[in-house]
């Protein structure tokens, strides 16, 4: 009971550090898209990055579904409303931002503004960040835990545009840092595509 409490406390501390729509800046008439989040498209994404839970089938690891909204104002700035529906409850799950859905070079970043003094051209910067293992206070918000009905709703405030595509990762081991993909981090549990922001 004692673990279930401090897992929602450090929940609780993690959404409130991804920002909240209201407190953001606004400018006059952002772009607005809205997005359908499914499961990866690719077929063989899970193979390639690790490998599916063993612990829950694959029925249930893609049985969540959601949207995304986003206002991408003229200043460069983002922002970004998910609504998640049939997550695993108590479920702790990472957003990331891919830069490159190329496998041959994937790369990926946690969805979050760089924290200030950090030097973001630095390969896995997240990595040299200390925060608590679950990613409670003093951690950096790019991770959250479901409702106990598997529902969450996360709003991220970027300073810049997104990249080419939105992953959503759940982490059995409950901690939002650490772990191997395919034994303790399982990627792609939605995705998304962004706009093609050089279109605008």
């Amino acid at each position: 009971m004692m673990r279930e409490v401090a897992i929602i406390l450090a929940a609780g501390a993690l959404a409130m550090g991804l920002g909240t729509m209201p407190g953001a800046a606004q400018t006059a008439n952002p772009e607005r898209y809205q997005i359908d989040l499914i499961p990866p498209p690719h077929p063989e994404f899970h193979d390639r990055m690790g490998g599916w839970p063993t612990e829950i089938s694959r029925r249930t690891f893609h049985a969540a579904s959601g949207k995304l909204t986003i206002f991408a104002h003229a200043d460069g700035r983002t922002d970004l409303t998910f609504d998640f529906h049939g997550l695993l409850p108590l479920g702790v799950y990472t957003l990331w931002d891919v830069v490159n859905a190329d496998f041959a070079a994937f790369a990926d970043r946690p969805l979050m503004n760089i924290p200030a003094g950090v030097d973001g051209t630095q390969d896995h910067w997240w990595n040299a960040i200390a925060f608590e293992q679950d990613g409670g206070p003093g951690g950096f918000g790019f991770g959250f835990m479901a409702d106990r009905q598997g529902q969450a709703r996360v709003v991220v405030n970027l300073d810049h545009r997104p990249g080419k595509e939105f992953l959503l990762d759940y982490h059995a081991d409950d901690h939002v840092r650490g772990g191997v993909k395919g034994r303790d981090v399982f990627p792609g549990v939605l995705w998304a595509k962004f706009p093609d922001w050089n279109e605008q």
